[in-house]
């Protein structure tokens, strides 16, 4: 890990860290990411952001001001599936918007438990047809997702693919959950912010209809074949570090 990294971790733990223990519930993360909510960072004079709602779902639209090319982002944003929102993880979408000259499509997919598994996917795939349906190619679209919208990300795929519809041009999962129940990922010190605990009741929350071994859950245990380009980020010192290398060799 590098030194800024380690910085940045240090920091973190300091401030969002202290305040979830080992062995919380997953609906530990609501007020963290409520408060973040609520008081969202302030988008880059770049960048113009509105609600709206597509395919019945609302969602976060962020376009650099500049104008976009026709490319399109659906972000997915992290949460353990029961936490978080567009304004909660604006910082990065917006860059993603200016960084990339594209339209960032922030989806507000609906939170378990209230709204247990396949809520959230049905809400991803009715905006990713949508989208299609309003004329963008799926050559020009990418699908983005941190943590849990990792999860979303990569199980919108392998759901494409299954249903015969068209794919988008990549996924990138930023430490992404492959496995909703895994009980067996290694410690890792240098953790900022989730825990054992919270992993662990990550998959009885969000879909505690299904069993664990489920490939819908287990996304490692689903069949591969047929996805776009998938490109994982995750740094050794997460616990979702193994999520990713395992997902990389499956």
């Amino acid at each position: 890990m590098s030194l800024m990294a380690k910085v940045a971790n240090a920091v973190i733990r300091r401030t969002v860290g202290r305040r979830v223990r080992r062995d919380d519930d997953v609906l530990a993360l609501r007020p963290m990411l409520e408060a973040m909510a609520h008081r969202p960072p302030r988008v880059s004079g770049g960048v113009h952001h509105e609600r709206t709602t597509i395919g019945g779902v609302p969602v976060e639209r962020l376009a650099p001001r500049a104008g976009a090319g026709s490319e399109v982002v659906l972000y997915l944003h992290g949460g353990g599936f029961v936490a978080g929102a567009p304004a909660s993880h604006r910082a990065l979408s917006s860059r993603l918007a200016e960084g990339l000259g594209a339209t960032v499509l922030a989806v507000d997919y609906r939170l378990a438990p209230e709204h247990p598994f396949p809520a959230a996917p049905d809400d991803v795939l009715a905006v990713y047809r949508a989208v299609l349906e309003g004329g963008a190619a799926p050559a020009g679209v990418a699908v983005v997702g941190d943590s849990a919208g990792g999860h979303l990300a990569l199980g919108l795929g392998i759901r494409l693919v299954a249903l015969g519809e068209p794919v988008p041009a990549a996924i990138v999962g930023l430490s992404p959950v492959c496995d909703a129940f895994d009980a067996t990922r290694p410690e890792a010190p240098g953790e900022a912010i989730l825990t054992p605990g919270l992993l662990r009741s990550m998959g009885p929350r969000y879909a505690p209809e299904l069993m664990p071994d489920d490939p819908r859950l287990a996304l490692v245990r689903a069949d591969l074949r047929g996805l776009p380009p998938v490109l994982l980020h995750a740094s050794d010192a997460e616990l979702l570090h193994h999520d990713a290398v395992v997902m990389r060799d499956a």
